[in-house]
């Protein structure tokens, strides 16, 4: 029997300082813990740091855009945006889906537009509505460029004919 009315003092007491030991253990795994949640939302609001980030969650608010898109809105560079997109994939805030040959990026939770828009009222400024991005002639996304799935086929076919005939000349 560990413990009962009859045991001798030197039990109960013994029962008292594991106690008192473990006590404080437990209380500072609660607090880690605690501090792991803050990490995880420190991480958001780290990679809400940048103005950059905060255009292109602005300009999801539309949907899932690739980052052509993102381009003629921003009027940035290619590689400029996916850096600052992969910050924010990282983070867990945005996510990617392949098309073919284009990566269409979106917003997974729409709560954080909520916090955009509470973001920009507590910074004094009304949040900024993003026009549609223009299509561009130069995009060859199937958003910008709607084609027939088979329309693509005949060019490339052409093309490579034209090239057969080059080389047996």
């Amino acid at each position: 029997m560990i413990f009962s009315f009859d045991a001798p003092p030197i039990r109960l007491y013994n029962l008292i300082q594991i106690i008192e030991y473990v006590y404080p253990c437990l209380t500072a795994w609660r607090w880690k813990t605690v501090l792991e949640n803050y990490r995880l939302q420190a991480k958001i609001f780290k990679a809400l740091m940048h103005p950059a980030r905060l255009a292109i969650l602005n300009a999801l608010q539309d949907g899932e855009q690739c980052v052509c898109h993102l381009e003629a809105i921003l009027g940035c560079r290619q590689a400029y945006i996916s850096q600052h997109l992969s910050v924010l994939r990282d983070a867990g805030l945005v996510q990617d889906r392949r098309d073919g040959w284009n990566i269409f990026y979106g917003v997974g939770n729409s709560k954080l537009f909520d916090l955009l828009t509470m973001a920009a009222e507590l910074s004094g400024i009304q949040a900024a509505g993003w026009q549609p991005a223009p299509k561009s002639a130069g995009c060859p996304c199937p958003k910008c460029n709607p084609q027939e799935p088979g329309a693509l086929a005949a060019p490339v076919e052409a093309l490579a004919l034209d090239l057969m005939n080059e080389r047996t000349e």
